[in-house]
């Protein structure tokens, strides 16, 4: 008997469902109220939950992309015909969703109404590939280090401590969270994304420009000792989505 992937995107699926709506109540966006700003403390309380909760859903949908939805290739000329379904862009066939079955009457819409989503403003798409790495500048530059055998170096100052109510601008936020609670209520159209993108990647024609949906290391927020909801859903979710991966 082979691993039940279907049940495990449902059990995941069902852990962040439960933290969209607890993200959605923590920021205050259950109703539409629009939100400005937040406390300082709340913003990064809030943070803390959604970067990795955004990294496991990213996961998921490879999870049922790879291994749940039927891998469909691309029709081609030579074929002479149109693949059964509705043809999307380049010719690409929508694979079966794997929530068209059971899956489909699962509560997706957690602790909330999904009537109070859908009066928020649309917010914009949920990116199912990760971002890019970014490279930074060095922490010390080259005449920092040589600086640091020097006894008579000028301490760096005391970072200033921030006030954990001040206000703090909130909407890029609020807008990622209603992004990542939308995504969940509609999780069929974006494992079709992943599955035609996958499609793509193998016509000899097409170079896309990313050849793999994951990025490289850990996800931010990984830990091989969770304590949390969080951290135990990404980490299952990073080990299963390399595991999809790897064996397709």
């Amino acid at each position: 008997m082979g691993f039940d992937w279907e049940g495990s995107v449902e059990h995941y699926g069902d852990a962040l469902d439960a933290l969209a709506a607890r993200l959605v109540t923590m920021a205050g966006i259950l109703w539409g109220r629009p939100v400005e700003t937040l406390p300082r403390r709340l913003y990064l309380e809030i943070l803390a939950i959604l970067r990795p909760a955004e990294f496991a859903l990213r996961r998921l949908i490879v999870m049922a992309a790879w291994k749940v939805v039927p891998f469909t290739e691309f029709a081609t000329a030579n074929q002479g015909s149109e693949p059964e379904g509705k043809a999307g862009k380049a010719g690409a066939m929508h694979p079966v969703s794997p929530l068209a079955g059971e899956m489909s009457q699962r509560d997706r819409g957690g602790d909330f109404e999904q009537g109070a989503m859908e009066e928020i403003d649309k917010p914009r798409p949920f990116p199912i590939f990760d971002p890019w790495k970014r490279y930074g500048p060095p922490f010390l530059t080259e005449e920092q280090i040589a600086a640091l055998n020097d006894p008579h170096r000028v301490p760096l100052p005391p970072r200033p401590v921030l006030d954990p109510d001040e206000p703090v601008p909130a909407k890029t936020l609020c807008r990622r969270v209603r992004a990542f609670a939308n995504a969940l209520l509609n999780l069929d159209h974006h494992i079709d994304r992943m599955a035609r993108w996958r499609a793509r990647c193998h016509l000899d024609s097409t170079r896309p420009r990313r050849w793999w949906p994951i990025r490289p290391g850990v996800p931010p927020g990984f830990s091989e000792r969770p304590k949390t909801l969080v951290g135990g859903t990404l980490k299952d979710c990073h080990i299963l989505a390399l595991d999809a991966l790897n064996s397709s």
